[in-house]
């Protein structure tokens, strides 16, 4: 391969990409699993499946348009290509390319996606599983102020061991935050760089050095408001507990239109029988954050890892 190429390790996997990725550490590898690379691609995929959501499906094949930003098409788990033009604002096509692009990569690689931060804990890996704006980014970036180490933001990669754990594959390198969060974890806005121009989402990098690790998943926390002001927990088993899983599977659509209905059956079933799942009840007025790290700690016993 060329030596313009730039190497990194991410998500269990060895990438090699023609576009430089200041997301993450370069390290070089003889031998890679994904290639990233710019091209020329066309509108339309010939006889698509499915068209939905800018995304077209065809087998083996996701082309995803971006208006006015970038073209993505994603084929057979080891290959992404884009096209975009010579002025384009890299952050953006980066943005795009580590969320749906890469999403789409893993899917068709037989991963499952469930919609949950986590964090690293001396017990095992914890997720935070909840629809987007319920506070699991904002809960996980708290719990890193404590010591533990932040794995997932918004998407979690979960795979399986050949004895049948379940295991978080790390690859996050950034965090994406609302000003909001960024006032409840007193962090100043100005000091963050925007996602967007014009736009009050920003990215707090992380400084991890484990984005090409798997963990093994101790639990999963389902977050959920409530109008009582304290906190409590409900462990859930049988058939609530795998419909809460299913619940948050993470890009439900693009499965519909992949035909990978049956695999996430197979995977959730799996996750059901290796994983205890609890819903974390909190007030729903005011996101009362450090008490509700506090409680995590305190009364559930979570430790830091080392």
């Amino acid at each position: 391969m060329a030596s313009s190429l730039f190497y990194f390790q991410a998500y269990g996997l060895r990438f090699a990409s023609d576009i430089a990725m200041p997301e993450f550490r370069e390290e070089h590898a003889f031998i890679t699993d994904v290639q990233i690379c710019r091209a020329t691609l066309p509108n339309f995929l010939p006889e698509p499946r499915k068209i939905m959501r800018g995304c077209q499906f065809a087998d083996n094949q996701v082309l995803i348009r971006i208006p006015e930003v970038a073209t993505y098409l994603i084929r057979n788990g080891n290959c992404i290509q884009i096209d975009f033009p010579a002025n384009a604002d890299m952050r953006i096509i980066r943005f795009y390319l580590l969320g749906i692009a890469m999403s789409m990569l893993f899917l068709q690689r037989g991963t499952l996606l469930l919609h949950s931060s986590a964090i690293r804990t001396a017990q095992g890996c914890v997720l935070f599983a909840a629809h987007s704006g319920s506070g699991k980014s904002t809960l996980a970036a708290a719990c890193a102020k404590r010591g533990f180490e932040m794995l997932a933001d918004d998407t979690s990669f979960i795979s399986f061991a050949s004895n049948g754990q379940a295991q978080l594959i790390a690859g996050i390198s950034h965090l994406k935050l609302s000003a909001e969060s960024a006032a409840q974890l007193n962090i100043d806005e100005h000091t963050l760089n925007p996602l967007f121009s014009g736009q009050h989402k920003y990215v707090l990098p992380l400084k991890s050095t484990l984005l090409n690790r798997a963990f093994p998943i101790e639990h999963i926390f389902e977050l959920n408001p409530w109008e009582n002001t304290h906190f409590f927990v409900d462990k859930t088993q049988g058939l609530r507990k795998f419909d809460i899983m299913r619940k948050h599977t993470s890009c439900e659509w693009a499965i519909d239109a992949l035909g990978l209905q049956a695999k996430r059956f197979e995977l959730c079933t799996l996750l059901h029988r290796k994983v205890p799942l609890s819903r974390l009840f909190r007030p729903q007025q005011g996101f009362r954050l450090d008490p509700l790290v506090d409680y995590l700690v305190d009364k559930l016993n979570l430790v830091a890892s080392n």
